[in-house]
């Protein structure tokens, strides 16, 4: 149960004094969470992501897009947003690639890019679910963003048009899930002691609150029963290959309690749930490509983006074309892989990058699963410093690697 988004422009994201006041507004404690009949099939039709994922201005901060400079982004089940932040970052030109569902990371992509390209930033965050607006209003949105699609493409989101009601962020199943977990604490949590697990001042507090009163015994044994037979939330692909799954499908107390202790209202993924209907998200929790400053940019970032199709599951099509990148991003595609698949990999990826190049590497597993010999070596100082910096902290795992020939 993977739920990513983030930032970009400095490698660590700052809380202003006019965030700090907002988080402690009665406005912002909507830890109720607008709740909108806006799933079918129970939430399984949805896709896996379509919004933000992992921390940007972690990528931003280890790849160093500039002008020139060109990077592959891959994904399992992407959003586009890392391409997205790239290429508005700067980069010249990005080739992105996903192992989960090319096509629809190519369709969010082009959706998000044709709605920057039509829409004001205001209206942008409203259709991307990050800034109030009203029913009419959105509809407007919407159809705007609709008619400056192509025709297969128009097709297609006419169809699934639904997926805007709540914000085309937040039309997945990482949304749909954080539902109904925050439901659930919600039942057998007392209001008050809702509130302090989510806004005490003191981590340990937190996470105090959070084991008396949601990782009780009896739930912890239901799931370890469960979980040990049923894949309640993984795509196939990482059930197979990553031991992460399993361990989180029998105990995942330890992995929410983590992210209480984190204080999840300050998450740039998480702050949203907890938002009032009529509050916008803070700018400093926005994705850097999203910020008022850098909106303009990505207008024209389809002109440097490249998504290159594949079945769901195929090798990625990586060019041929030796030494011609300078970065790559690898976000929790090592855990899909068996260890051929993933020593290919990484092999490929090195043979593209400039000696010394940074491959910035997320992973669930608490172990490295970047093998040895194959072209990359760890960057320990980077990745000690970057997993510090990191806002979102929802990986086990942030590692910055080098190129070397």
């Amino acid at each position: 149960m993977r739920w990513v988004i983030s930032t970009a422009g400095r490698a660590c994201l700052y809380i202003h004094d006019d965030l700090k006041e907002l988080i402690e507004t009665e406005a912002f404690y909507g830890y109720r969470m607008k709740s909108i009949a806006w799933t079918t099939r129970g939430g399984w039709s949805l896709p896996e992501h379509t919004g933000i994922s992992d921390d940007l201005d972690l990528l931003i901060g280890a790849l160093s897009p500039a002008p020139g400079l060109k990077f592959l982004s891959l994904s399992s089940y992407g959003a586009g947003e890392a391409a997205l932040a790239l290429a508005a970052s700067g980069a010249s030109r990005v080739l992105a690639y996903d192992i989960g569902d090319a096509q629809t990371m190519r369709r969010l992509i082009a959706l998000k890019i044709c709605a920057a390209g039509v829409l004001n930033q205001k209206a942008y965050l409203a259709l991307m679910g990050l800034s109030p607006t009203t029913r009419t209003q959105k509809q407007d949105i919407i159809q705007q963003t609709l008619e400056g699609l192509p025709g297969a493409d128009f097709n297609f989101w006419m169809k699934h048009r639904r997926w805007f009601t709540p914000g085309l962020f937040f039309s997945n199943k990482q949304t749909f899930f954080m539902r109904i977990f925050w439901f659930l604490i919600g039942v057998i949590t007392p209001s008050h002691a809702l509130r302090q697990m989510l806004f005490a001042e003191s981590p340990e507090t937190r996470m105090g609150i959070f084991r008396r009163y949601v990782s009780r015994p009896w739930l912890k044994w239901a799931f370890q029963k469960l979980g040990s037979r049923i894949n309640f939330f993984y795509p196939k692909a990482e059930w197979s290959n990553s031991d992460y799954p399993k361990v989180f499908n029998r105990d995942p107390f330890p992995y929410f309690e983590h992210l209480i202790g984190t204080g999840l209202p300050r998450n740039p993924l998480f702050a949203h749930y907890f938002l009032d209907s009529d509050q916008s998200l803070p700018e400093p929790l926005l994705p850097a490509h999203l910020r008022p400053h850098a909106f303009s940019e990505l207008k024209t970032a389809g002109d440097r983006i490249q998504v290159e199709l594949s079945a769901s599951g195929d090798f990625p099509p990586l060019p041929s074309v030796s030494s011609e990148y300078h970065g790559a991003y690898l976000s929790n595609v090592i855990d899909y892989l068996d260890p051929d698949d993933r020593k290919q990999l990484v092999q490929k990826v090195s043979r593209l990058l400039v000696s010394g190049a940074p491959v910035l590497i997320y992973s669930n597993e608490l172990y490295d699963k970047v093998p040895q010999g194959c072209g990359l070596v760890p960057d320990q100082e980077a990745s000690y410093r970057l997993a510090d910096q990191d806002q979102v902290r929802i990986y086990s795992r942030v590692g910055l690697f080098r190129s070397i020939h």
